[in-house]
């Protein structure tokens, strides 16, 4: 008896010690900080379809500033008047993927927040 209940418990604490798969598996993508970065705000949330997003609130350094939010060191991004928010959404491959209207998605290893 004693020997099942081990063996029990070992089961037990196996499933719920493994790791994350899927699109529950992406860490926090870095926010890289520069001279000219605006104040963000990140957080790490479950979607509708119960995978992790990411979002990004970026906002300017003064009132009415432009913002940039920037992507993996500079090699994309999207430039807006004012606050902007984005949002990541983890893949099954655990990748940040940021999908802009349904089109080919962009993977985020990196973000900025840069205000003008």
């Amino acid at each position: 008896m004693r020997t099942h209940l081990l063996l029990l418990f070992i089961f037990v604490y196996s499933v719920n010690t493994l790791p994350p798969k899927g699109c529950t598996s992406c860490l926090m993508v870095p926010v890289e900080r520069h001279p000219h970065s605006g104040s963000f705000e990140v957080q790490k949330v479950i979607d509708d379809k119960g995978c992790f997003a990411q979002r990004l609130k970026c906002r300017g350094n003064k009132p009415n500033a432009d913002t940039f939010v920037q992507f993996n060191q500079g090699s994309s991004g999207f430039l807006a008047h004012g606050e902007q928010e984005v949002k990541l959404e983890c893949t099954n491959d655990g990748q940040w993927k940021f999908v802009h209207l349904e089109r080919e998605g962009v993977t985020v290893e990196s973000m900025a927040c840069l205000s003008t």
